[in-house]
């Protein structure tokens, strides 16, 4: 497959039987990389694309596999979109896919790529050894931090109402403070580019998004803990995580010449999609080569 091509779909067993589609991008049958990547909340393996082929145009040896996400939009069981049980079902799944991949391309570097919700299952995911372990990670917009628009008293109402009512569903910005979130330099506001997608989930379970809540109180813990050489990038007007919380999220990564921080200060949330989304996908594309 060339990098004009389109990717190919299939799909995987995971680890309880249940069945997720993956999109793959390849410019090699034996690639020297592997990149797994993770897509993030009301998202699609699809939202990869732009990335892939920029990656296959400028790395001579490449394959890109983005899985579906459980309890999002393209989740083949559809009773389970919007609500996720618990968050070690986010891992086991990337566990899985990793592990056969894996036995694919048995003598590939293969890297993790998380986009914003994405990005803290990965690293989340990095902090329990029983798991596979990527030689690297690529975190594409974390949010890092529920400061300064979730305040403390409510996430722990939130998470009460979760544990009495965990499947009652509500809208994603009832949790943002703002119906108008902006997450690109010329784009709608999230909600409503989220809505123009086919596989846009109208309303998650309290269930969901409060365990979100949780492991994103714990980023800066969990990212401490990660001894892997680690790029993060994000955008200096990224709604999600303003640049002070993503300046402390790296610092507590342990410091070493192998790691990276690329800030974009005129990028939103969406870097696979805003304005720089070029120069975001040059400094993941020579990060790679190093």
């Amino acid at each position: 497959m060339n990098s004009s091509s389109q990717p190919t779909t299939d799909c995987f067993q995971s680890f309880d039987h249940e069945y997720f589609n993956f999109l793959t991008w390849s410019n090699a049958e034996s690639p020297k990389t592997v990149i797994i990547a993770v897509h993030g909340i009301n998202g699609a393996s699809a939202d990869y694309d732009h990335l892939a082929r920029h990656l296959l145009t400028n790395n001579k040896s490449i394959a890109v596999y983005a899985p579906e996400t459980r309890g999002q939009g393209n989740d083949l069981n559809l009773k389970r979109r919007g609500d996720i049980y618990r968050k070690e079902e986010w891992f086991k799944d990337l566990h899985t896919f990793s592990k056969q991949i894996r036995d694919q391309h048995p003598d590939s570097e293969i890297i993790w790529c998380g986009e914003s919700m994405g990005s803290i299952i990965v690293t989340h995911c990095l902090t329990h050894q029983r798991y596979f372990k990527p030689s690297r990670v690529i975190l594409l917009a974390p949010v890092v931090s529920l400061r300064p628009h979730l305040s403390y008293w409510k996430h722990k109402l939130a998470n009460l109402i979760s544990y009495l009512l965990p499947r009652y569903r509500v809208r994603l910005n009832q949790f943002s403070g703002d119906d108008a979130v902006k997450v690109t330099q010329v784009g709608d506001d999230h909600e409503g580019q989220a809505a123009t997608n086919p596989y846009y989930v109208e309303k998650f379970t309290l269930r969901l998004l409060s365990t979100l809540g949780n492991m994103i109180s714990n980023m800066n813990t969990a990212i401490a803990k990660v001894d892997c050489p680690v790029i993060v990038l994000n955008g200096g007007l990224d709604y999600f995580t303003p640049s002070e919380e993503a300046e402390y999220f790296y610092s507590c990564l342990p410091s070493t010449e192998t790691n990276k921080h690329a800030y974009f200060k005129d990028s939103y949330h969406l870097l696979m999609y805003d304005a720089h989304r070029e120069q975001v996908f040059d400094e993941i594309s020579k990060w790679i080569n190093i």
